[in-house]
């Protein structure tokens, strides 16, 4: 996760937006989609899909650093709920979890 959120860290800021189809005479022929950052609108990405825009768009530093925020909190609060050592996360994602797992997950939202 410390490479995700390093490499969040150095994206262009958000928030990301998607645009397009363009015409294609700015990108070199064909209908393009463009994520761009905002407020510069600085070209983020230039993809062939709608569908691929809108995701890259949805994942702007932001969001994807809120995202190990929250994750790392679920961790912590599972950890912190079974008096686990790190190394005992990998039996505890072997073995899945229970409700008591369940329930330290849902204190953190």
């Amino acid at each position: 996760m410390s490479d995700l959120r390093a490499l969040a860290a150095k994206a262009w800021p958000g928030p990301w937006f998607g645009n397009g189809p363009n015409d294609g005479k700015a990108s070199g022929g064909g209908h393009r989609y463009w994520v761009h950052a905002a407020p510069s609108s600085f070209v983020v990405a230039d993809v062939f899909r709608e569908q691929d825009a809108r995701y890259i768009a949805a994942c702007d530093p932001q969001t994807i650093t809120a995202l190990l925020d929250r994750a790392e909190r679920a961790e912590k609060a599972l950890l912190d709920a079974y008096g686990l050592l790190p190394v005992d996360r990998l039996r505890l994602l072997r073995d899945g979890t229970n409700d008591a797992a369940r329930a330290a997950l849902e204190s953190v939202k």
